[in-house]
């Protein structure tokens, strides 16, 4: 029978899993102390935090909760990565640190409550963020109305011309008839 630790770990596990839903779960082997650290000081100013788990547990916390095929991401030392303005930049987050250090390596995540592969984080990691999308939003939205408006003032501009060469021949025609 599991112990009353053991028990409470499980509870707390299950819990993360189902709050964060969506985070990049790494190997953290090999990682000194003060990488660790720094590491847990750069997500903190991200506002993303990294929980260490325990594997045997984490694996049966995601049976529990109904995380389909997400068992096999928690083989050995395993820490889920969560929080911030989305899971894309939790990822880009962890990319960067894995590419400057070698560690942590990336064993997958979970995205709306289903494990994806490293593989799959990686394309996550190279999605604009909130405000590069919102900015091309933007963009697209307004690149035809700006159109329109150079289009309805390019016409307003010549309405002068037009008029002018209207008087002109209208004078012209005046001349001639009297």
């Amino acid at each position: 029978m599991p112990n009353i630790l053991n028990k409470q770990m499980l509870t707390e596990i299950e819990g993360l899993l189902v709050r964060s839903s969506d985070c990049v779960i790494v190997d953290f082997t090999g990682m000194s102390v003060a990488d660790a650290e720094n590491m847990r000081g750069l997500l903190r100013s991200r506002q993303m935090d990294m929980q260490v788990l325990k594997s045997s547990l984490a694996r049966l916390a995601a049976q529990n909760v109904g995380l389909a095929g997400a068992e096999d991401l928690f083989r050995g030392s395993a820490a889920v990565v969560y929080g911030g303005e989305s899971v894309a930049a939790v990822a880009r987050t962890v990319k960067d640190l894995a590419r400057a250090r070698r560690k942590p390596v990336v064993r997958g995540g979970l995205l709306d409550r289903k494990a994806i592969g490293p593989e799959q984080v990686e394309v996550l990691a190279r999605l604009p963020g909130r405000e590069e999308l919102l900015a091309q939003v933007v963009g697209t939205i307004v690149a035809p109305l700006s159109g329109a408006a150079g289009a309805i003032n390019a016409l307003l501009a010549a309405v002068p011309g037009l008029t002018k060469a209207l008087e002109d021949k209208l004078n012209e025609g005046g001349a001639a008839a009297g």
